[in-house]
C-alpha cells in the first residue's frame, strides 16, 4: 500500500520584509507562517562622530550607522516615516542621514472578473485596492420592441440589451359572445 500523503497548505502571496531589506514569504509546511529572516551580520567598522566617540553598525537597521550624541552627549535623531530613526552625518554640516526609501507594498496575489470577462489585479500603489475594470464597449445593434421604438446595448450590464419601454394600451374592453370582456394586451401590441 502506498504511504499517505502528507497535506501542505496553500498560502498567500504576501511577504513580510526583514530588517536587513529582504523579504521573506509564506512556509506552506508551517502553518503558512512567514519563513524566518536572515541573520544579519554588520560589518565591524566604526565611524567617528564631531565629538570624538565613535559608532558601530546597526543591525536592526540595514547596518547603518547608529546615530552619534550631540555635544551635550544626547542622542539627537529624526524618527522617518517608516517609523525608523536615522542620526545626524557629521560628515555632511551634521545634517541628518537619508531615510531609508518607503517600503513597497507587496498585495496578494488574487484578481477580480470584470464585467466583460477580463480580470484585474490589485494596486500596491493604491492600498492593494482592484485596479479599476476597462470600460465596457458594447456593438451598436438594437432591439425593436412592440411599441416599435429601438433599444440599444447596455454597457454597465454586460451589454444586454436596455429593456423595452411598457406598453400603455388604451382602457377600453371587447365583450365577447359569451358575455365576458377583455381588455387590450401590452405584450401583444394592444
Amino acid at each position: 500500500f502506498p504511504c499517505p500523503v502528507a497535506k501542505s497548505s496553500i498560502c498567500t502571496q504576501e511577504t513580510k520584509e526583514c530588517p536587513d531589506g529582504t523579504h521573506v514569504g509564506r512556509d506552506s509546511s508551517n502553518n503558512c507562517e512567514f519563513f524566518p529572516c536572515p541573520s544579519v551580520i554588520c560589518t565591524k567598522e566604526v565611524k567617528q562622530c564631531a565629538d570624538g566617540s565613535f559608532v558601530g553598525r546597526d543591525s536592526n537597521n540595514k547596518c547603518e550607522f547608529f546615530p552619534c550624541r550631540d555635544s551635550n552627549n544626547n542622542c539627537e535623531f529624526l524618527q522617518c516615516a517608516d517609523g525608523s530613526f536615522v542620526g545626524r552625518d557629521s560628515n555632511n554640516n551634521c545634517e541628518f542621514f537619508p531615510c531609508p526609501a518607503a517600503k513597497s507594498t507587496i498585495c496578494t496575489q488574487e484578481t477580480k472578473e470584470c464585467p466583460d470577462g477580463t480580470h484585474v489585479a490589485r494596486d500596491s500603489n493604491n492600498n492593494c485596492e482592484f485596479f479599476p475594470c476597462p470600460s465596457v464597449i458594447c456593438t451598436q445593434e438594437t432591439k425593436e420592441c412592440a411599441d416599435g421604438s429601438h433599444v440599444g446595448r447596455d454597457s454597465n450590464n454586460n451589454c444586454e440589451f436596455f429593456p423595452c419601454p411598457s406598453l400603455i394600451c388604451t382602457k377600453d374592453a371587447k365583450q365577447c359572445a359569451d358575455g365576458s370582456f377583455v381588455g387590450r394586451d401590452s405584450n401583444k401590441n394592444c
